[in-house]
């Protein structure tokens, strides 16, 4: 079994990390909008 073609252990790692930061990122965003909407809704201009 040939293992060189894969990437290498700690570079596959930090390829997840940074997918699950960016991930984490899109979550972050998420969760500003809604609150954003859910102030407007308590609060009407």
């Amino acid at each position: 079994m040939d293992l060189t073609h894969t990437a290498p252990k700690p570079l596959h790692c930090a390829e997840q990390l940074l997918d699950s930061r960016q991930a984490a990122g899109h979550l972050v965003e998420m969760a500003k909008v809604m609150v954003d909407r859910s102030l407007d809704c308590m609060n009407p201009q």
